[in-house]
């Protein structure tokens, strides 16, 4: 038997008809029932069995939306078959349909896992019945959906957050040995020519001109290392200051051709909103450096009343399409992340003639009106 070629919606509605598998001995019965689940608004495709093997094959072949089951036929039965779909379609609806029925055994089947019991003296509810368990499965199935997904983003947030700490421990390993090697190194040296200067030794003068020199190179170390850490032009000029001292750092370091540009006005974005983009901004340049084997970098900073957005644009070999989907691109997923932490977005695309194009968007905190 087949049903209408739509899903109960309205004009144009092309969703398909709803597979219902019809458990009964009785054509007659059969019939009433598709009757009554249409003209409730439902298009509905059927199919009847009777036999424990046509309702596996069915289950297997056609693929129902939900059972509709009588409970007791000569050769089959309501708790038979709902044991059988739970076994082998589970989130499958099973509605009991029968001409008789007293609580004790209604309280069994729902007890057994039965989604409604309608009695076919009051076929009348059906529909809304058949109606009502569809939309608690599609409830059951967004929530499930829901869910996973819920499930995947925590380990995906999970692996990151190890991630993230696994670089602060190698930042903070490299620093160390910066620290070790060019601050206690300068550090002892001067200590050993403080011991052994003499207002009157000939070296006197010499030694003095040596550790004023090794101070100040102390001093261009401290500051380089806490403009590492966190550059005071970022607290001191903002964003567009400290962009601009990023890529030219990143230019020398490198030796890649890269030019700053900015546009719009300045102010828009707070502290935490102007860290933020720097970092990303140091994310994607170091992602050039590593893996672009790019020759130009273009970077530009647009700023106005909603808020900031930055491109970085490169040359290079482009960027992998898996790479984008790829759970363990902790870089790119931190890019995104420290965005969508200020209602903003980081995309990734590739850039006409190779390469690719980098574009942050961060927005300006919205200020709560007061009355």
């Amino acid at each position: 038997m087949s049903g209408d070629s739509l899903a109960g919606g309205g004009a144009g509605d092309e969703r398909a008809p709803v597979r219902i598998l019809i458990v009964e001995d009785c054509a007659p019965d059969a019939e009433l029932a598709e009757a009554e689940i249409r003209r409730a608004g439902l298009a509905i495709e059927t199919r009847v069995v009777e036999t424990p093997e046509t309702f596996l094959a069915a289950l297997a072949e056609f693929g129902p939306d939900l059972i509709l089951s009588d409970y007791r036929l000569p050769h089959f039965d309501g708790m038979t078959a709902l044991r059988l779909a739970q076994e082998h379609a589970p989130a499958t609806p099973l509605l009991i349909n029968t001409g008789s029925m007293n609580e004790e055994i209604a309280v069994a089947c729902m007890k057994a896992g039965a989604w409604d019991y309608i009695l076919k003296e009051n076929l009348t509810r059906l529909g809304l019945a058949v109606r009502a368990a569809l939309e608690r499965k599609q409830g059951l199935a967004e929530k499930a959906r829901a869910e996973r997904s819920l499930a995947e983003s925590e380990r995906r947030y999970r692996k990151l957050s190890a991630h993230l700490q696994q670089v602060r421990e190698r930042e903070r390993t490299l620093i160390a040995r910066e620290i070790h090697d060019e601050l206690g190194q300068s550090l002892t040296a001067l200590k050993i020519d403080l011991s052994l200067l003499r207002p009157g030794n000939a070296d006197f003068e010499e030694r003095r001109r040596e550790m004023s020199g090794l101070i100040d190179e102390t001093i261009g170390t401290v500051q380089r290392l806490t403009a590492e850490l966190r550059p005071g032009v970022l607290d001191d000029l903002g964003l567009e200051a400290a962009a601009e001292w990023q890529v030219n750092t990143f230019k020398v370091r490198t030796g890649i051709v890269c030019t700053f540009s900015s546009t719009g006005h300045s102010g828009a974005l707070d502290r935490d909103r102007q860290t933020a983009m720097f970092r990303i901004l140091q994310e994607a340049l170091t992602n050039v450096a590593r893996h672009a084997a790019a020759a130009h970098v273009a970077v530009t900073l647009h700023q106005d009343e909603d808020g900031a957005c930055m491109e970085i644009h490169d040359d290079g070999r482009g960027l992998p399409a898996a790479e984008l989907g790829n759970p363990r691109a902790y870089g790119l997923i931190g890019m995104q992340e420290r965005a969508a932490e200020f209602g903003g977005h980081v995309d990734f695309q590739p850039a006409p003639g190779g390469g690719t194009v980098v574009s942050a968007r961060i927005l300006k905190e919205r200020r709560r009106k007061t009355r």
